[in-house]
């Protein structure tokens, strides 16, 4: 237990926290996707996506690494999940990348291409990213009920 408590709060008291922060992220997102700022809704849904797999260690009791992209470090601990959660655990690990990829993409631009953000993504775009994000907010919720259940 005492790996599991940091600054007094427990790993998964941080991880609410964290995934509260992500849900905050994805009506950001969706504000974003309604006002036509393709780039930046793909942005805020990264963030939410980023933020709700970190929170994911905390339930379990770990420490999420500190980096974008932590779903190959999310696989190492996937014998702690439950079967629906780790028949899931391959289309979020695609999600993550792709998004991690295209968050780049759209607050720099394809700086080869000379391409600014705006005329590499478009509604399509921003549309999956929305979907992945929702997908993977969805999936944290159920999981969180379940493991609170279990505790």
């Amino acid at each position: 237990m005492k790996d599991q408590i940091i600054e007094g709060r427990t790993l998964e008291n941080s991880s609410v926290e964290m995934w509260r922060r992500a849900e905050k992220l994805l009506d950001e997102a969706r504000d974003l996707y309604d006002s036509y700022d393709y780039p930046g809704c793909i942005c805020r849904a990264q963030e939410c996506v980023e933020l709700t797999l970190k929170a994911i260690f905390g339930i379990f009791g770990k420490e999420y690494p500190k980096k974008h992209d932590v779903s190959e470090e999310l696989a190492r601990i996937c014998n702690k999940f439950p079967t629906w959660f780790y028949e899931k655990l391959a289309k979020i690990k695609v999600s993550s990348k792709l998004l991690a990829w295209w968050r780049k993409l759209a607050l720099y631009g394809d700086e080869d291409l000379k391409l600014p953000p705006e005329r590499i993504f478009g509604e399509v775009e921003a549309k999956l990213a929305l979907v992945h994000a929702e997908e993977i907010s969805s999936a944290f919720m159920r999981l969180l009920i379940e493991q609170k259940g279990n505790v």
